[in-house]
């Protein structure tokens, strides 16, 4: 399975790569914007090479979120760096994407307009020469509107319960159905345990409104993105599958849908069947 987030160097993929390799790999998360800083072969290669880094109008280094540099991307010798990076950790097969955070546009400040417009294509053309390479692969995103013209998966990070997440994940379907090629998506939740004040209820209503529009190669997640503290016994979220679990919404048996979600103007209200039994309805104007 692809991550967007797989910098544990100790999970089952990179020991997979790193047998296969005979060296332990760095991992598929990869800030397509952002440079890597700390101790990192990339970051360590970024310190000896300033020139791949983003300038500011003042001439000093371009900071992007959380005072981060940036990558470049105008230069060819960056594109490629990124490319090569990603190609290089799919090699084996164990792992078969990449993630390309931050990839729905430009977060440096300071920027020349000239250059900011120029950075935005040569990092669009970055993200489509990756995708192209990787074949089969997957180069996941974070927006809609980039599939099917920069990458070929997203991570809708904050999926919503919305008339929005409906309607993208429907026109995504429709988009793969008339292009015949596979776009994978992801509409990610907080945990209500993670993220409060986030509950079992709001993570109810996300998971209907991504159900009303779901198709094939869409999938729901809820997780955060910090471990929890282990108990006294030792147990804890380290990657624990269980403690992710929302049986309110994921034990419950689903099926392939016996149609597209119908939508009635009179109430507001999209409503779904599947094979097993299960129906779904989501309110569209209270967003429930």
């Amino acid at each position: 399975v692809c991550s967007t987030a797989l910098n544990d160097l100790s999970s089952a993929a990179s020991k997979a790569a790193a047998a296969a390799h005979g060296e332990l790999v760095n991992h598929t998360y990869n800030p397509d914007v952002f440079a890597v800083q700390g101790h990192s072969r990339a970051a360590e290669h970024l310190e000896s090479h300033p020139e791949l880094l983003l300038r500011n109008r003042t001439g000093g280094r371009a900071l992007g979120w959380g005072g981060l540099h940036v990558y470049d991307h105008r230069l060819a010798q960056v594109r490629d760096l990124w490319r090569s990076n990603c190609l290089e950790l799919t090699a084996s097969g164990a792992i078969d994407g990449c993630g390309a955070d931050f990839s729905d546009g430009v977060k440096a400040t300071g920027l020349d307009p000239t250059v900011a417009q120029e950075w935005e294509a040569g990092h669009a053309t970055m993200l489509r020469e990756t995708t192209a390479a990787l074949g089969e692969g997957l180069l996941v995103g974070k927006a809609f509107p980039q599939l099917g013209d920069t990458v070929n998966a997203i991570l809708r990070e904050g999926c919503t319960a919305s008339n929005d997440t409906v309607n993208a994940f429907r026109n995504l379907s429709v988009l793969a159905r008339r292009s015949g090629k596979r776009y994978v998506a992801q509409c990610h939740f907080g945990h209500p345990e993670y993220t409060p004040p986030l509950n079992a209820s709001t993570a109810q209503s996300v998971a209907a409104a991504f159900l009303c529009g779901a198709g094939v190669d869409h999938y729901f997640v809820t997780a955060g993105w910090r471990n929890k503290f282990k108990d006294k016994r030792g147990a804890g979220d380290n990657g624990n599958f269980s403690e992710h679990w929302l049986p309110s919404i994921m034990g419950r048996p689903l099926g392939e849908p016996m149609a597209d979600a119908v939508y009635d103007a009179s109430t507001g209200a999209w409503s779904r069947s599947f094979a097993t039994g299960t129906s779904v309805t989501f309110d569209a104007l209270r967003c429930k």
